[in-house]
């Protein structure tokens, strides 16, 4: 009868499964950690950086300010301009150059279908922080009427939300486009400018302080003009 039992070899050493898993390197630790004169220096580096770009971080706030007001303006008043036309009725801006520290704003009114009131088409619309509509000494804008304007166009100050006191009507400018899209009001189209730029505004005199006299010389003003006719907008930089 043959011995059909398996054979098992016997061996007095356990078998190795080094080949199994593979050695890696030991974890290299750095034994250096930075000192304090080190990290005092990092942090005078990081220091005076920081103040060399701060004139250059203000200079970008104030241009993307006046960016900002300017086409805040000029969107104002096309869509002013278009809203007459389509209308068929006038439509009057309201300037302000608000007094305190309340930022310098634009309204909307439009004439009733009786023609017989003014009714408001938009809110108060704030310029960004720092910029202002500025009144030239050559009287060549919308602020350079002789008369209270409000009620040269029949424009009670009621009929404005949050209207300016009576002492403050001499700030309040304007445009008034036609039915057509033409400019009705000023007469004068040398008072068909308004005049941007960035300064700060005393309380007590109304007197408006450039913040860069430089920059008053050099022409510090965004200028937007419109046309008798047309109504169109346009932009150009001046010194006034």
């Amino acid at each position: 009868i043959l011995n059909l039992k398996p054979h098992i070899m016997k061996t007095s050493q356990p078998i190795s499964n080094s080949c199994n898993r593979p050695e890696f390197p030991p974890i290299l630790r750095s034994q250096r950690a930075f000192s304090l004169i080190e990290l005092l220096a990092v942090a005078s580096v990081l220091c005076l950086l920081a103040v060399l770009a701060l004139p250059s971080m203000n200079s970008l706030l104030g241009s993307s300010g006046r960016k900002g007001a300017v086409i805040s303006v000029m969107n104002t008043l096309e869509q002013s301009r278009v809203a007459a036309l389509e209308k068929g009725r006038d439509v009057f801006v309201v300037f302000w150059r608000r007094q305190g520290t309340e930022a310098d704003a634009m309204l909307v009114l439009q004439k009733n279908e009786a023609d017989t009131a003014w009714e408001p088409l938009s809110r108060w619309i704030e310029l960004p922080n720092g910029v202002l509509f500025y009144k030239p000494d050559t009287d060549d804008s919308v602020f350079s009427e002789d008369t209270d304007l409000l009620a040269s166009q029949s424009i009670s100050p009621t009929e404005l939300p949050g209207h300016p006191a009576a002492s403050e009507l001499d700030d309040v400018g304007g445009i008034r486009f036609n039915s057509n899209g033409g400019v009705a009001h000023p007469d004068d189209s040398s008072q068909m400018v308004v005049a941007l730029t960035e300064g700060v505004r005393d309380s007590a005199d109304g007197n408006d302080e450039i913040l860069s006299e430089q920059k008053k010389i050099n022409g510090g003003f965004e200028v937007i003009t419109i046309a008798r006719y047309t109504g169109r907008s346009t932009l150009e930089m001046s010194s006034l």
